[in-house]
């Protein structure tokens, strides 16, 4: 329940302090004395036609925000988790393209030199063949 002092429910209202006290006096306004003070329900400065009735907030059901908000949680983890085994498989795929990368290299070095063994063999030959016709050979 909220309640005001005097001043706070004349600031509310408009009226002075004197007027409010001497409203309670006459029974016009119920109020509650604790100690020297008065204090004065917000509902009776309605009923006394003072001020306004206070909204009501709508009330929020936690379960029906928090429950929609849970499952989009658990389908994100499913995503990431999801993600990172393909991102798992990516790698081993990364890691097999590289040796497969670095055998193609080592393949490709080693047809080059033996094109290039064949070719000095070529030369070699070729030259020996200028040699046996020029010496009159067969």
């Amino acid at each position: 329940m909220l309640a005001y002092t005097t001043r706070q429910a004349a600031d509310l209202t408009g009226l002075s302090v004197r007027a409010l006290r001497k409203r309670i006096e006459r029974g016009q306004i119920a109020a509650e004395r604790t100690g020297r003070w008065w204090r004065i329900s917000h509902e009776a400065l309605v009923e006394a036609g003072l001020t306004e009735p206070l909204r009501q907030t709508p009330r929020v059901r936690v379960d029906l925000v928090v429950a929609p908000l849970a499952e989009q949680v658990k389908t994100q983890r499913e995503e990431i988790e999801r993600l990172r085994r393909r991102l798992a498989e990516l790698g081993d795929q990364a890691r097999y393209a590289k040796r497969l990368r670095e055998q193609l290299s080592q393949e490709r070095e080693a047809t080059e030199q033996a094109q290039a063994a064949a070719r000095g063999l070529m030369v070699e030959l070729t030259a020996a063949v200028e040699r046996r016709r020029l010496l009159g050979g067969r």
